[in-house]
């Protein structure tokens, strides 16, 4: 693979992984529209005004959560891509449109010889946060992080 072609998978990948952070944020503004709608509902309220089910309850969030899980996954997986590809290929991304030459630095006097260290420490750095994240989604806490997020916003702007 030559130079420029890499270039433009490099960018290819960057616009797929904004395009799929814009459909995962839509989906879950749809999401949270339809809970809180089904959650103000008259068939939801019993008729001395008592919600019948809690709008934000872990069930409705979980069945909405799994709806969009494949958003999610995709996502996961074009970020996962992109990162390995702006590791293996740095170069390429210092190049892209839009994306400005910083200044030469002097090098340290105390730095590394080593220029592998960097990047190794980066990697497990990486796959750290991708594991722990990953861990994270499995234990329910991305359901958590959803629903405290959703209790916040609708406490905030006086809905809840």
């Amino acid at each position: 693979m030559n130079k420029s072609t890499r270039k433009n998978s490099v960018f290819i990948l960057s616009c797929l992984l904004s395009g799929a952070t814009l459909l995962l944020a839509c989906l879950l503004i749809r999401h949270c529209v339809q809970i809180y709608r089904a959650g103000v509902a008259p068939e939801n309220l019993t008729e001395a005004g008592v919600r019948i089910m809690d709008i934000y309850s872990p069930a409705v969030i979980a069945r909405h959560a799994r709806q969009i899980a494949w958003a999610f996954w995709l996502w996961l997986a074009l970020l996962a891509a992109a990162a390995l590809a702006c590791l293996c290929h740095p170069q390429d991304v210092r190049t892209l449109p839009g994306m400005k030459s910083a200044p030469k630095r002097l090098p340290e006097p105390f730095a590394a010889k080593d220029a592998r260290s960097p990047r190794l420490t980066r990697c497990l750095l990486l796959a750290a946060a991708i594991t722990l994240i990953a861990l994270g989604v499995l234990n329910g806490g991305m359901r958590d992080v959803l629903v405290k997020a959703i209790n916040i916003c609708t406490e905030c702007i006086g809905l809840g």
